[in-house]
C-alpha cells in the first residue's frame, strides 16, 4: 500500500533483549550473555482506498467510516549495538549476532501489530486523520467552513 493511500503517523520505541548464546567450536562448549539495543520506529494508518471508505453526512458535520488503523510499513528498527555481557568466546560472534538482529526485528514488528490495536494508537491515527481532511477541505474552493469530521469504524 502507498502512502497516498494512508493517514499516517509514526511512533518510536526502545527496544532491548537479553540473551544467553551457546556455541561450540572444536567440540569445546562456550556460553555469552548478549544483550542488544535498539530503536524501533512503526508507522500506523487507515487504507483510504476510495473502496475502503464511506463517508455520510450526519448532524453537525460528516462521519468517515473506515476499518481501524494498520501497520502501513514493516517496523524499522535503527540504532542496534550489542554487549557481551558474560562469558566465554563465541566461535562466530558475527553469526550469533545477525541472528539476535534478525531476532530483534521479529519482535519490533510483533510489538507493532500488538500496538495498532490500542486505544492511544488508535486516538492518534484518528486525530491525524481528521486533521489532514480538515485541512484539506479548507482549501476548497468555496469552502467557508469545514464540518465537525467524526471517524467511525465499520
Amino acid at each position: 500500500m502507498s502512502s497516498s493511500n494512508c493517514c499516517c503517523f509514526s511512533k518510536g520505541g526502545r527496544g532491548s533483549r537479553t540473551q544467553v548464546i551457546e556455541a561450540s567450536l572444536l567440540g569445546i562448549s562456550s556460553n555469552a550473555s548478549v544483550a542488544i539495543w535498539y530503536t524501533a520506529e512503526y508507522s500506523f494508518g487507515f487504507d483510504l482506498r476510495p473502496e475502503s471508505y464511506d463517508i455520510k453526512p450526519v448532524q453537525g458535520g460528516i462521519e468517515v467510516i473506515v476499518a481501524k488503523p494498520i501497520m502501513v510499513a514493516p517496523a524499522a528498527v535503527t540504532n542496534m549495538r550489542h554487549k557481551i555481557l558474560v562469558g566465554g568466546v563465541l566461535p562466530d560472534e558475527k553469526t550469533a549476532i545477525i541472528k539476535l538482529q534478525q531476532q530483534a526485528l521479529k519482535t519490533a514488528q510483533e510489538h507493532g501489530i500488538a500496538m495498532v490495536s490500542e486505544a492511544t494508537v488508535q486516538a492518534l491515527c484518528e486525530k491525524k486523520l481528521i486533521s489532514f481532511l480538515t485541512d484539506f477541505l479548507s482549501k476548497q474552493a468555496g469552502v467557508k467552513s469545514v464540518p465537525n469530521i467524526k471517524i467511525s469504524y465499520k
